[in-house]
């Protein structure tokens, strides 16, 4: 750079040491950038799956998902399916029926506001979602809980 500031423009000797150097700065910035590390595949799906829990109400598309984490969408279901041992909207369903379970059964989310929350096309959807993860209803699940949570103070 000191080469540049200290440079004539107006003559022509100076103008090749400019270009010079301006090439050498250029080339060393290029090796700067061969070398910086790139994330490995399994960063960048681990960074995927907190930009998928950050924000678990997203209808996400295949195409978001593939972009996020730098890869092709067939390089990525691949990917995360040996990382997970699932398909990214396997996992993504399974965190959000996770986390409408703490809503609904631990923090008393209604159903249907939980449902909306977390992405679902409607209620029903979601407690089909819920029963078939779970095992049960989540106004039944809710109920348990609730139980649980009176005998418990009721024993204290």
């Amino acid at each position: 750079m000191a080469e540049i500031l200290r440079a004539d423009p107006a003559d022509p000797l100076d103008i090749l040491r400019i270009e010079a150097a301006a090439q050498d700065i250029f080339l060393r910035g290029i090796a700067l950038l061969n070398d910086a590390e790139e994330p490995s595949r399994r960063d960048r799906l681990m960074h995927l799956a907190e930009m998928l829990e950050a924000d678990l109400g997203h209808d996400w598309t295949l195409a978001e998902m593939a972009r996020l984490a730098g890869m092709s969408a067939r390089n990525l279901t691949g990917r995360f399916g040996r990382e997970f041992g699932t398909t990214p909207f396997d996992w993504l369903r399974q965190r959000r029926l996770l986390r409408a379970r703490d809503m609904v059964v631990g923090e008393g989310v209604a159903i249907s506001a939980a449902a909306s929350e977390l992405g679902f096309s409607s209620p029903a959807h979601f407690s089909t979602a819920f029963r078939a993860m779970f095992g049960e209803a989540p106004s039944r699940a809710r109920r348990a809980a609730e139980r649980a949570s009176a005998r418990n103070s009721a024993v204290r």
